[in-house]
């Protein structure tokens, strides 16, 4: 089903409560992440990132990935899905960030 977003091996998936995730940690991390992001909004005033701050919060998925690689160390479940989970609060902050800035802009315009 989440075939063509992720490539769901089976050793990367997540184990929780005996089930198995339908994508890898990081994946599963991304979407949580966003999730939390969105919680975050509901209740906080909504924080402007910028693109600089979200390209570093993707530093930790590329960083991760070279490592595993060039062989420097294992696959770890748990620092794919917090490398994971912090792309993700970011992108939905972004996300939103943009929308926002995007409908402020078509407000001034009219």
């Amino acid at each position: 089903m989440f075939g063509f977003v992720c490539h769901q091996q089976d050793d990367k998936l997540l184990t929780i409560f005996g089930i198995k995730t339908m994508v890898c940690a990081r994946c599963t991390g991304i979407y949580f992440g966003m999730f939390v992001g969105s919680i975050y909004i509901l209740f906080f005033n909504v924080i402007k990132i910028k693109i600089k701050i979200f390209i570093f919060a993707l530093l930790p998925i590329l960083f991760d990935v070279i490592f595993i690689e060039i062989n420097l160390y294992a696959y770890s479940k748990l620092i794919a899905f917090l490398t994971g989970f912090i792309f993700g609060v970011m992108l939905f902050l972004f996300l939103s960030t943009v929308i926002n800035s995007f409908y402020l802009e078509r407000g001034r315009n009219k």
